[in-house]
């Protein structure tokens, strides 16, 4: 480090980042045809690429093509249901990855996974945290990516901005959470990941 011995924020997050998921070791064959313990759900993955420069760590989304059947026009990450053919879960994260994004694999660390998020379209969704290349050239796939975007990491590890409501369906009761960063409303599933990731490095 040139000058200090100083570590800069972006680079204490990063190295918390590195201690805390190395620990574990990313679900293996697990979710094999329908999601384990719930015959109804649909196994699927995603990824939360982190990119370190710098200054500091960023979050990669995307928002969904508005023209898709579910969820058109949120913020998410990439990933989607598992296919028949992905080894596991982990492999479904990184496809759906290069599907959408044009990123292979090869250029993208696998840290580790958070515990999997039902969701209300009956989706059992497992996250996997990973290290992205920095400036990697996108190549978004146009029938699933209107947008791709970064947004500061360290704001969506504070808690204490994310808001939550309640509405009904089905005459049951979900509790959905938000977060809004630099004019971008991330909402639903992808806010509730993002929450337990910072409540897991808190």
């Amino acid at each position: 480090m040139s000058g200090s011995d100083r570590t800069t924020p972006s680079l204490g997050l990063l190295s918390h980042l590195l201690l805390r998921f190395n620990l574990f070791t990313p679900p293996g064959q697990e979710g094999q045809g329908r999601a384990l313990g719930h015959p109804e759900l649909k196994p699927a993955a995603v990824l939360i690429p982190i990119i370190a420069r710098a200054d500091e760590l960023s979050v990669l989304l995307t928002r969904r093509h508005s023209g898709l059947r579910h969820h058109p026009g949120q913020i998410s990450f990439p990933g989607g249901r598992r296919d028949p053919e992905d080894a596991n879960l982990m492999a479904t994260a990184l496809r759906e990855t290069e599907e959408e994004l044009g990123i292979p694999s090869r250029f993208i660390r696998v840290l580790g996974a958070l515990p999997h998020q039902i969701t209300v379209s009956h989706y059992q969704v497992t996250p996997f945290l990973a290290l992205l290349q920095a400036d990697h050239p996108l190549h978004a796939a146009a029938d699933e990516v209107d947008e791709v975007f970064e947004l500061p990491l360290a704001p969506l590890l504070q808690t204490a901005n994310y808001g939550q409501w309640t509405f009904y369906r089905a005459h049951e009761p979900h509790t959905v959470y938000g977060v809004s960063i630099h004019n971008r409303l991330v909402w639903g599933a992808t806010a509730r990941i993002l929450l337990q990731l910072a409540r897991q490095l808190a």
